[in-house]
């Protein structure tokens, strides 16, 4: 029987931050914080990794790959995903069919700020973050998201309102490169496991030979996608 993966294109097989589908044509890679752990991440990657496998492999969309695809499977043909614990991505979900990363949003605490600047000299985003009158205030255009403000205040002037996940998909590399489109952010564990169900659908729902996640939603227009995610998963509650 002819082996369903081309083992000569797997790259590193045995990289422990890669961690692959039980049928071997897709794969997630993790960042450190998901291997050795890291004091950037602010979300907690080995539960997330679990959770976001044990939905890929009960998805259908390996054996999809699989049905639809001349074996071996090469490697462009692979679902990838990736998941980071902070937004410095070093996992790179970015470029990835599917991909999360950490996101801590910052606010102003109750407690007096008693101006240190720990804040400003820890941002990496100039402006992100201000004291302005001796209160912090936000760019949320230029915030990142990391956390690191909130961490570093001494005084619990600066807190975090949220932890979540930012979740992206239809990143990919190739021929016709492209990074992710942000689908949501901010988002519980479950949530994000929703989405990626929906697009999941999306990609076994699509024949056509260009099978990357992303193809599939520049074909539908993100727009639709968006929408398809807000009316199906995060529905307006009825104002009676």
């Amino acid at each position: 029987m002819k082996d369903v993966v081309d083992r000569n294109t797997v790259i590193a097989p045995q990289d422990p931050y890669i961690i692959s589908g039980k049928n071997g044509v897709s794969e997630l890679r993790v960042c450190k914080a998901g291997v050795k752990g890291c004091r950037n991440a602010v979300i907690d990657v080995k539960a997330l990794a679990e959770g976001l496998m044990e939905n890929l492999n009960n998805s259908g969309i390996e054996e999809e790959i699989i049905s639809t695809s001349e074996c071996p499977v090469k490697k462009h043909q692979f679902f990838t995903m990736a998941i980071a614990g902070c937004p410095n991505c070093c996992s790179q979900p970015q470029i990835k069919d599917f991909g999360l990363s950490g996101q801590a949003e910052p606010v102003k605490g109750e407690a007096e700020c008693i101006e240190c600047m720990k804040c400003i000299d820890v941002c990496e985003e100039e402006g992100a973050v201000q004291i302005i009158n001796g209160v912090p205030v936000f760019n949320m255009e230029l915030c990142v998201k990391c956390g690191k403000c909130a961490k570093v205040c001494p005084t619990e002037s600066i807190i975090i309102k949220d932890q979540g996940v930012r979740v992206m998909a239809g990143g990919m590399i190739g021929r016709h490169p492209q990074l992710a489109y942000t689908l949501k952010e901010l988002l519980k564990n479950n949530e994000a496991f929703s989405i990626f169900q929906l697009c999941a659908g999306l990609f076994k729902a699509d024949k056509s030979k260009k099978r990357k996640l992303g193809a599939v939603i520049n074909r539908l227009g993100i727009g639709e996608v968006i929408e398809k995610i807000k009316s199906t998963l995060f529905p307006k509650p009825t104002v009676l």
